[in-house]
């Protein structure tokens, strides 16, 4: 009988996991099908900053018959930006890693950043470290946003300068 545990099942560190195992015992024992549980291992790996990589589409060629984009998946490196409740998370594509000009993607910004996803739409977790973010939760490099147009923290800071 095969036994559904969430959230192992896709599970970015599920390789090894002695308590998916666990899991798995207890709901044979139990003679259920399916089960789902608050899993510390991978709350305490999903954090606001965490590097990972996620599939994203790139332009891999156009249609010989009717011309029309044929688009593929690729690994994309990326910043967890939010985490919220059953172990789903809001992302940013690194720039470098987002579409290419050839791409014909009208606005690159809706690809590289992301919505709520599942965490089974990690391809894996990187070993680099946390990139620091800003109080809205965008990510930093350089002490500068990931999106100077859209984020306010720069001129916070010039305001609260001016007040100190």
């Amino acid at each position: 009988m095969s036994i559904q545990i969430h959230p192992c099942r896709m599970c970015p560190i599920r390789v090894g996991c002695d308590q998916r195992e666990a899991f798995r015992t207890r709901a044979q024992a139990s003679g259920a099908a399916s089960i789902t549980y608050r899993c510390g291992r991978l709350a305490a790996e999903l954090r606001p900053g965490r590097r990972i990589e996620i599939a994203t589409p790139h332009l891999d060629h156009y249609d010989r018959d009717d011309g029309s984009p044929i688009y593929r998946r690729r690994g994309a490196r990326a910043t967890v930006t939010s985490v919220t409740a059953g172990h789903q998370f809001t992302c940013v594509v690194d720039p470098e890693d987002g579409p290419a000009a050839e791409d014909d993607i009208r606005d690159a910004n809706l690809v590289r950043f992301r919505r709520r996803r599942k965490h089974s739409t990690i391809l894996r977790l990187l070993d680099e470290p946390d990139m620091p973010l800003c109080g809205y939760k965008y990510v930093q490099r350089n002490g500068v946003c990931d999106n100077p147009g859209a984020c306010t923290c720069a001129s916070d800071k010039a305001a609260a300068g001016a007040f100190a």
